[in-house]
């Protein structure tokens, strides 16, 4: 079908990061286990025009992929979107932004990355919200947004935009955001 790299169309191959060889008796297992989603894989292919690309991956790592490419780079699957949104639950987030000016400095831009990793993280499947809080606010700057709201790409870049605009200054306010967001 054109697949625009060398690739063998009648058998998957298994691909395996090297952070997971403590784990080397349960990719075995799955490679056995496995063995026969070939005959799937290309039933698949004469049955349906629009599959391309398969994929099955295990909770160690491990993932086979069909058709079978003569050279590629391990993916560790357990990070993939696919793998995540078939594996978890929906994630119920509710972020609270410390923008006091005990965050000045290094704490401030620490926050932004870790909360910016947290939101990129998030699928269309998890809800979020964000309030952020110091001296003077308990502020949730998205007022557009009333509760916790699906995590659509527009939101999360929102959301994102928010905390690299954060500035920190003023005592905070802990307990009264606390009170606040429950």
């Amino acid at each position: 079908p054109g697949f625009g790299v060398a690739c063998n169309e009648t058998h998957s191959v298994i691909s395996v990061t090297l952070d997971v060889y403590k784990y080397t008796s349960n990719v075995l297992n799955f490679a056995r286990a496995t063995r026969n989603l070939d005959e799937v894989f290309r039933q698949n292919m004469r049955e349906t025009s629009y599959i391309g690309w398969q994929y099955f991956g295990s909770k160690y790592g491990a993932m086979r992929t069909f058709p079978g490419l003569s050279e590629s780079s391990p993916i560790d699957c357990r990070y993939r979107p696919w793998y995540v949104d078939g594996s978890t639950y929906p994630r119920y987030l509710l972020i609270m932004f410390d923008s006091s000016g005990s965050m000045y400095g290094f704490p401030i831009k620490l926050a932004r990355i870790v909360a910016e990793k947290i939101i990129q993280s998030l699928s269309e499947h998890d809800f979020v919200n964000i309030i952020m809080y110091n001296d003077t606010n308990i502020d949730q700057p998205s007022t557009c947004f009333k509760g916790l709201v699906r995590a659509t790409p527009e939101v999360k870049i929102r959301f994102i935009e928010l905390i690299k605009g954060a500035q920190a200054y003023g005592p905070d306010h802990i307990e009264q955001t606390m009170k606040w967001a429950i």
